[in-house]
């Protein structure tokens, strides 16, 4: 008798363990489907933040290059370097304005004035304005180019009165402070999906 109690218990044993094998091998792939798919989604969504940040990123430097164009106006006009560095001395030592290099060329093509930043990596606009003068069209329109670190706008100031081309204010600003905002929700996000 103790031998048959033996032999159910081990046949229970047997089942139960048949059966752990067969949750596991369902909840397993499920588990990891799940895991998969939530991988998935999270990448999804941080590629579309990205977007959306570099988009920010570009309309903001466009709309602060028209700022500055505007306020240089007069200072163009009358060829007074000095006046056009005041325009953008605020954002000079400003972090978050992420101005890494500037130049200003009058019509005739000569250098005003330019500025490149101690904060952020400078770029080399010199080289970029010739590149603009290959491209222009001679309807003075406002030119963006996206490279690696930067985003450029050349932005034409104009005397608004007498409607006439007064010259270039070339920026550079610089991704590095939202490329390092995207790293730092990367590694948030990806920390949170795990």
């Amino acid at each position: 008798m103790l031998a048959c109690s033996f032999c159910a218990y081990k046949e229970m044993v047997v089942q139960v363990k048949m059966k752990k094998s067969l949750e596991i091998k369902i909840l397993l792939p499920l588990t990891l489907l799940v895991v998969l798919a939530l991988a998935v989604l999270s990448y999804m969504q941080q590629s579309k933040s990205n977007d959306v940040i570099f988009s920010s990123f570009a309309h903001s430097s466009i709309m602060k290059s028209r700022l500055l164009s505007a306020q240089m106006e007069g200072a163009f006009k009358w060829k007074k370097p000095d006046q056009i560095e005041q325009s953008y001395e605020k954002f000079k030592a400003d972090k978050d304005a992420s101005l890494a290099s500037l130049v200003c060329y009058s019509s005739d093509g000569h250098m005003l004035t330019n500025f490149d930043s101690d904060i952020f990596t400078p770029y080399d606009l010199q080289s970029e304005f010739i590149a603009l003068k290959l491209y222009e069209n001679h309807e003075h329109q406002e030119v963006s180019l996206e490279k690696d670190k930067h985003f450029l706008v050349f932005s034409p100031v104009h005397d608004t009165k007498k409607d006439k081309h007064l010259g270039y204010l070339v920026t550079a600003w610089s991704k590095e402070h939202t490329q390092q905002l995207v790293w730092h929700n990367f590694v948030f996000l990806t920390t949170m999906s795990g």
